[in-house]
């Protein structure tokens, strides 16, 4: 979990923050669903391919390998379900951030009716999504 704390000029510009958050992780979103239609199909040929030769041959031909380092994985020539497989984790991770800024942009709706005033705002923000406003009006 990653916490970090922004500071804003007004309420205008956090508002407007998270709406900049919204629309570039859903044009990220965009592009990994795209991309990942294509490894979509070439696994799925891929299953098709490996199938056949598990018929023909003894079995399959292996996938990447993975290596674990722990904390990380690095995977050696990918195969393309294991290029899919991350791709959805990424994109499911995309889309749940994506409704909780939505959800945290209608709870913060209230505001825009005062979104001209002057204060120094701060902002908690946990995975990139806002937890807590501290409003100073001094």
């Amino acid at each position: 979990m990653v916490v970090e704390l922004r500071t804003f000029s007004s309420i205008e510009e956090f508002i407007k923050s998270i709406d900049n958050d919204i629309s570039r992780l859903k044009a990220l979103l965009g592009d990994y669903l795209r991309r990942m239609e294509n490894v979509k199909i070439k696994a799925e040929s891929l299953l098709k391919f490996e199938e056949l030769l598990g018929k023909v041959a003894e079995g399959a031909p292996a996938g990447g390998r993975e290596i674990d380092l722990g904390s990380v994985k690095v995977v050696v020539n990918p195969s393309p379900k294991q290029v899919l497989d991350t791709l959805v984790e990424v994109v499911r991770s995309i889309q749940d951030r994506i409704t909780a800024l939505e959800k945290a942009r209608k709870s913060l709706a209230i505001f825009e009716q005062v979104k001209e005033v002057v204060a120094d705002i701060e902002v908690v923000y946990k995975d990139g999504v806002p937890v807590t406003v501290i409003v100073r009006m001094e």
